[in-house]
């Protein structure tokens, strides 16, 4: 007796493939060593995400539209932020950084991180949320 079961469908850009990555990449962990668990775990099947392209939520992006996080923070491709005194531009989900001949001060509109020297938006200051790495944008509010 033979079972016709009906074909997977796949949406927002997503293919079916039958012997599909069980840890495929995202936005989130593009260019990460895989875990340890997805090295010895076997292929699966469902709906993945064409090659060049990466999930980004509950659809499939190129690699290159990926934004970069920071402390929890997204920032859009192109965008370039100040971190431990480097120029750090985000491209394809990934900080590329450059030593800065001097440390840039931040803006008027923002708070300098003690420990790290990071700019945050005023806006992120005595909001309830740790926004710096040693929280000083929390502290004194």
């Amino acid at each position: 007796m033979y079972y016709l079961y009906p074909a997977i469908q796949c949406e927002f850009g997503f293919e079916y493939q039958a012997c599909g990555n069980p840890c495929p990449q995202t936005c989130q962990n593009i260019g990460a060593e895989p875990q340890y668990y997805c090295k010895a775990t076997y292929p699966v099947e469902g709906c993945f995400c064409p090659a060049g392209f990466v999930q980004e939520g509950k659809v499939c992006v190129p690699a290159d539209h990926c934004p970069c996080y920071k402390d929890g923070i997204q920032y859009m491709p192109g965008t370039t932020v100040v971190y431990n005194c480097k120029n750090c531009t985000c491209t394809s989900g990934q900080w590329s950084c450059i030593n800065s001949t001097h440390c840039i001060p931040c803006a008027n509109t923002e708070f300098t991180c003690i420990e790290t020297g990071d700019c945050i938006s005023l806006n992120l200051t005595c909001d309830g949320h740790i926004n710096c790495p040693d929280a000083s944008d929390e502290n004194n509010c």
